[in-house]
Order: structure tokens, then sequence, then C-alpha cells
């Protein structure tokens, strides 16, 4: 798969991305560097945001002062209780230049600065989080799904 088709890919997983999914999509079976978001309802204190982030830090190099700028124009922010992870919160529903600003961060962080030649060497993990119902099903739980395939990526999943 060439960049451009996993632009679109990504783009359109990031469209329908099922509730409570946290997805981590990285270099081969160590994940390392890493990009990763999560569905609305995926955490207790975001219920109607998409996050996505990534970390900065690796044994080799930081980013550059232009690349900390290029993430800022792409609405990524450090995060405070770890400035090493960059990250977003994008309101629900998204809008699709939100989500394209994702996408180019996104790409950046793994094609640009990393240095991963395809996108066929990137793997997925998926699962979707334990929780709770809304509205009137409010009283109702949801369990874990640790098996959650997300087919639209076209990237080799691996086990959680």
């Amino acid at each position: 798969m060439e960049w451009p088709e996993f632009e679109k890919k990504l783009f359109d997983q990031l469209v329908t991305l099922p509730e409570r999914t946290i997805c981590i999509i990285g270099l081969g079976e160590q994940q390392r560097p890493y990009v990763q978001f999560a569905g609305i309802h995926a955490f207790p204190n975001n219920n109607m945001t998409i996050v996505c982030g990534f970390e900065d830090e690796s044994p080799e190099r930081r980013f550059t002062p232009e690349e900390e700028a290029f993430f800022v124009e792409c609405n990524f922010e450090r995060h405070d209780e770890d400035p090493s992870y960059w990250e977003q919160e994008v309101a629900w529903p998204p809008s699709g230049q939100a989500l394209l600003k994702v996408v180019r961060g996104f790409l950046a962080r793994l094609r640009d600065i990393e240095g991963v030649a395809s996108p066929d060497e990137l793997t997925y993990r998926s699962w979707r989080a334990a929780g709770y119902g809304i509205g009137r099903f409010r009283e109702m739980t949801y369990p874990a799904d640790h098996d959650l395939t997300l087919r639209r990526l076209g990237l080799r999943r691996i086990e959680s």
C-alpha cells in the first residue's frame, strides 16, 4: 500500500470509528513509534471527543522546532502531565477538516519524521473499552471487546 491510499483509509476509519474504540498504529510488532486514537466514550472523562496522540521522545532525538510548529498547526499540543506526549481532542461529531489535521499529524510522525518507508510496515492493535449506556440505557454496562478488527485501515492486526 502507498501512503496516499493509507491516508484515505485512516481518514475513513476515523470518520466511522465505533464508540469506545481504542487503536494504536505503530511500526512492526513492537509498535514503536506509534500513533493512537480513541473514540467517544472510550474514557470515563471524555464522552464526546475523539482523543488522538503520539510520543516525541526516542532515544535518538526529539522533535525539531519546525516539527513542533507543524504539530501545533495541526492542533496537537503537549500533554500537561507528560510533556513527551502530544495529543488533541476532536469534538464529536468531527469536521472533515479537523480529521484531516489529525491524519496529517499522524503521517508526519510516522512517515516524515520517523522514516517509515511504507504503510505495509505498520501494524495495529484495537479494542473496545467497557462502558456504560447513555440516556435511557444508562444502567446498562457494555463489556470490553479485546478482539476488535478495523478492516478499513488495511493494516495487519496484532493481538491486544
